[in-house]
């Protein structure tokens, strides 16, 4: 089915490998996409929680996305029905959905994303996400359920203590584990490297293995990422495009204005 592109960060996860990304919480020109594919990631996150990107500009990196060797992939304000079935109708060929913290709100999500008979996701299938083509509606929907892929978010202390529960859930594809918002429910708010969060992540990386789901995080610190790799993660977020911006920006700002001058 040419029509729908290979999800790039989905086949390397079916195959047993990694799949790294960034995320984009900043910059609105779609030209971002290019950019992210020709560097290298094998997918990247628009973040729609905490940033205001409208229905028209994620529709645009959807549609410039279709013809990149990157995953386009959204984070969804709330993981409910119109929000993530317009997501990936707009042609998002992933989600990450926040907050959850039990089996029944992953359950839910597969049904909202998943094309019957997995779920009760609408059809609408000549669009973005399926380049307009006059494809086999049957056909279609059955690689569109195999190539979405849908990924939670555990948040809290209740998410970690119900993981096995909720990767346990068939059509789940990965975990992303948001660690800013579990230190805080942790009562060690902003420390990722603490030994309570380094518990937490283990008991992530054991209970996705046992289930066949991809376990991974979203990290600020390259040390740390790669570490967690080693460790298991799979599934891994590396800072933000603000972040890159001004870390890069900001030390060559430093080295110029330290060097000598006439």
């Amino acid at each position: 089915m040419p029509a729908l592109k290979i999800n790039r960060a989905k086949k390397a996860l079916r195959e047993g490998k990694v799949a790294i990304g960034t995320m984009v919480t900043s910059v609105r020109s779609p030209q971002m996409v290019p950019m992210l594919a020709a560097a290298g990631w094998d997918f990247y996150i628009l973040d729609a929680e905490h940033n205001q990107f409208g229905w028209e500009t994620m529709t645009d990196f959807m549609t410039v996305s279709r013809y990149e060797e990157i995953t386009s992939m959204v984070r969804v304000a709330d993981p409910i029905y119109h929000l993530l079935a317009r997501t990936l109708d707009v042609g998002a060929q992933g989600l990450i959905c926040p907050r959850v913290e039990t089996r029944e709100q992953v359950e839910q999500i597969i049904q909202c994303t998943k094309y019957y008979p997995l779920g009760e996701r609408g059809a609408s299938v000549s669009s973005v996400h399926s380049g307009f083509r006059d494809v086999n509606p049957a056909d279609y929907l059955e690689w569109a359920n195999e190539e979405t892929l849908i990924v939670i978010q555990p948040e809290t202390k209740k998410s970690i203590d119900n993981i096995e529960s909720l990767v346990s859930v068939k059509g789940l594809d990965a975990v992303f584990i948001g660690p800013y918002d579990l230190s805080k429910t942790l009562g060690i708010a902003g420390q990722t490297k603490h030994p309570l969060m380094v518990e937490c992540f283990e008991k992530v990386i054991a209970a996705c293995r046992k289930h066949g789901v991809a376990p991974g995080v979203h990290l600020q610190d390259m040390g740390q990422a790669k570490e967690w790799i080693v460790k298991g993660m799979r599934f891994l977020g590396l800072k933000t495009d603000a972040r890159f911006l001004m870390e890069s920006m900001t030390a060559a700002a430093r080295e110029l204005k330290a060097a000598p001058s006439m």
